[in-house]
């Protein structure tokens, strides 16, 4: 029965100690991040194309999920964007999506380049990894483990700093492909003086402020005064005492014979001098 009792209080000792590692600010810093990352690649809107030669006005990351590819398309071919403006250009790029709209494959007309691809492809795969570093972030922020490397990290906030980072590459990259898709646009644009527009839509946004959302989960991880180990020792070692202390009545009572009692005791000889 003591060995029972004895482990239940190291339970609540061990259980107090997670309560007190976890963060919940910085736990909540990065679910808004991790929400926001998941929104901002589902969402259709990262570019926002005006006056050039593209078929689309806005521009998403989840577009490009699928295996596409790049066709050329000589004058006279049956593309809607020449069909509508009776203009014939000698070649356009179109990007075939392989998505079946229920007429026929989705075209991106004059809207990316090899290079522009490329681009929007590793801005895919970083927003995956900014996902997923921002779930361990919280995960280790909301469980708040006693293990030694998993301590270090959260105490550290490596998830949260490596969220920041990927972050501003994601925000690097879109800047990239803006340039890009702008020097296509003018090149494609059907007259000469028509001014062209390229600007960051919603999506762009979006990762922006799961950026700044891992920045505040940062500031809250790094500013919070942890103990150190020759504390933590002192700490452990006083919650032990306490818990001794509190069993030995218990453990003496029942480390008696049944039946036997203080008072039953024989009494001490007489002291002789």
């Amino acid at each position: 029965m003591p060995v029972s009792v004895g482990r239940r209080s190291v339970g609540r000792r061990r259980q107090s100690w997670k309560n007190y590692e976890r963060n919940v600010l910085a736990a909540c810093c990065s679910a808004i991040s991790l929400c926001l990352l998941s929104v901002a690649l589902a969402e259709p809107r990262w570019l926002f194309l005006h006056g050039g030669g593209c078929n689309q006005n806005y521009i998403g990351l989840s577009e490009f999920f699928s295996v596409g590819r790049l066709v050329l398309k000589e004058e006279g071919s049956s593309s809607s964007l020449i069909a509508q403006t009776g203009v014939a250009e000698p070649k356009a790029i179109v990007y075939l999506s392989g998505r079946d709209t229920g007429v026929s494959v989705a075209e991106l007309v004059n809207c990316v380049t090899g290079d522009m691809l490329i681009l929007i492809r590793t801005t895919i795969a970083f927003c995956i990894l900014a996902i997923l570093s921002s779930a361990c972030a919280f995960l280790l922020d909301s469980y708040g483990s006693l293990q030694k490397h998993l301590k270090f990290m959260r105490r550290n906030a490596v998830w949260h700093i490596l969220t920041v980072i990927l972050c501003v590459a994601v925000s690097g990259f879109c800047f990239w492909v803006s340039e890009l898709s702008y020097a296509q646009q003018m090149s494609s644009r059907l007259f000469p003086g028509k001014k062209v527009e390229v600007d960051f839509s919603a999506s762009f946004y979006l990762a922006a402020c799961a950026g700044a959302a891992a920045v505040l989960g940062t500031g809250f991880t790094l500013l919070r005064r942890y103990p150190t180990d020759e504390e933590e020792q002192l700490q452990r070692l006083l919650s032990d005492y306490d818990g001794l202390v509190g069993e030995e009545p218990m453990q003496l009572e029942r480390s008696l014979p049944a039946g036997d009692s203080l008072g039953s005791l024989p009494p001490p000889p007489a002291y002789v001098p």
